[in-house]
């Protein structure tokens, strides 16, 4: 069965509470813009460069993980949209 939009917002809203209470202070400095993959469930985390990376190894230890990915250092995993470009004079 699919979940709603209000179930992902709360499991959005749950990870972001673990990373901020009981992960942040921890993983920040080393691992700066680098992608955190937190279980809502357990609180267990991967950190790796690269996202599925994260996951693939988060769900190896927790295979029904709920999980919520997250950049360190940065209030959001991608920005979306377009920058103007700059062309030579």
């Amino acid at each position: 069965m699919a979940q709603s939009i209000s179930d992902n917002e709360n499991i959005v809203q749950k990870g972001l509470e673990i990373y901020e209470k009981d992960i942040r202070t921890s993983v920040e400095r080393e691992n700066h813009g680098k992608v955190i993959a937190i279980d809502i469930d357990s609180g267990a985390f991967e950190i790796d460069s690269d996202g599925p990376e994260a996951v693939d190894r988060l769900r190896e230890r927790f295979p029904n993980a709920r999980i919520v990915l997250h950049r360190i250092g940065f209030p959001s995993l991608y920005k979306i949209g377009a920058f103007p470009r700059r062309f030579p004079k």
